[in-house]
């Protein structure tokens, strides 16, 4: 189950073995943010003909850990706050972009945002990772 290219083939969001991701294909681009573009469909409706905002949080939360691996520092998700400006649409294109913007330490500040086809910000996100890969410091 784990082989190959590990649990990130069950992830919810882009898992290619995981029945209920959504169709997001995310790629990194030489200014450091990763960009997919996506039209979700009814498994993914709240409001009738829109995305559930927990879908929405959900996509941007991974979103942002991969803009994350792909600037090379990475961690685990300790605040993600998430801004809802208008409802996105269902069976329309929608595009979810994310980058890290600055590391201190062991913490990571990331942001990114849901977009319809015509630059409307549907989502934005704010995120706050935590590196658990550095060493700490060793008590002496």
């Amino acid at each position: 189950m784990w082989d190959v290219d590990g649990p990130t083939r069950h992830s919810p969001v882009t898992g290619i073995d995981n029945p209920i991701a959504p169709p997001l294909q995310l790629r990194g681009y030489d200014d450091g943010s990763v960009s997919g573009d996506t039209t979700l469909g009814l498994p993914y409706q709240g409001p009738p003909a829109k995305v559930h905002g927990g879908v929405s949080a959900l996509i941007l939360d991974h979103t942002l850990g991969i803009a994350n691996d792909f600037a090379g520092q990475r961690g685990m998700t300790k605040e993600l706050t998430v801004r809802y400006h208008r409802v996105a649409p269902l069976f329309e294109p929608l595009t979810v972009r994310a980058r890290q913007v600055s590391c201190d330490g062991r913490k990571i500040h990331t942001t990114g945002e849901i977009s319809t086809a015509d630059g409307q910000v549907c989502v934005s996100a704010e995120g706050l990772f935590i590196d658990r890969y550095l060493p700490r410091p060793r008590a002496e």
